[in-house]
């Protein structure tokens, strides 16, 4: 069964599809030859992503093997591994960005841990994701540590936002903190 990130080692190179996983469909794609004289040419593997949506992008989690039964014998496993992951990371680099975004949002509004939390607001802010201002305002208004609140609230600039948690956050600093930006913002 081929899954996503599906590809084929050949003695020298990777190969993958942009439009498929399928292997037999990488072959025919790239006009591989999958058989020689003495057994298969080809390595086929499978690099899943893990089933926790905050690694996928940590490649190193993500699983790898093999799926053929019949291997070439001149594919060492560790080579034949790291190869693969070299060549998943090629596949991925252009997206690697977007995806740690979007494990933060997620992080910033479901990780049990405040600390992991506070991190998970501090790297969206490092990732450039300001002008995305709706996962800081949902932390900022519904966090139960206020130190993660205050960090929302030192991250945001939707005036709106600001407003709302100045005139109802629990905790007074908080509420002082956001009076405090907005009077900077005007």
């Amino acid at each position: 069964m081929c899954n996503f990130a599906s590809g084929v080692l050949s003695r020298y190179r990777a190969f993958w599809s942009t439009q498929t996983d399928a292997h037999t469909a990488i072959i025919a794609e790239h006009r591989l030859y999958a058989d020689g004289i003495r057994g298969p040419n080809l390595l086929q593997y499978e690099i899943t992503p893990p089933e926790y949506p905050q690694v996928l992008g940590d490649l190193a989690a993500w699983k790898y093997r093999v799926d053929q039964d019949d291997r070439p014998e001149c594919f060492e496993p560790r080579d034949a591994e790291s190869r693969a992951r070299a060549a998943l990371h090629e596949r991925l680099s252009p997206y690697l960005d977007d995806l740690r975004r979007s494990e933060f949002e997620h992080l910033a509004k479901t990780a049990s841990d405040a600390g992991v939390r506070w991190l998970a607001v501090d790297r969206l802010t490092d990732e450039a994701v300001l002008a995305e201002q709706a996962v800081l305002a949902e932390v900022a208004k519904t966090a139960s540590d206020a130190g993660l609140r205050w960090t929302a609230v030192d991250r945001l600039t939707d005036q709106a936002v600001l407003g709302e948690v100045a005139k109802t956050d629990s905790d007074g600093a908080v509420r002082l903190h956001a009076r405090f930006r907005l009077r900077i913002m005007q």
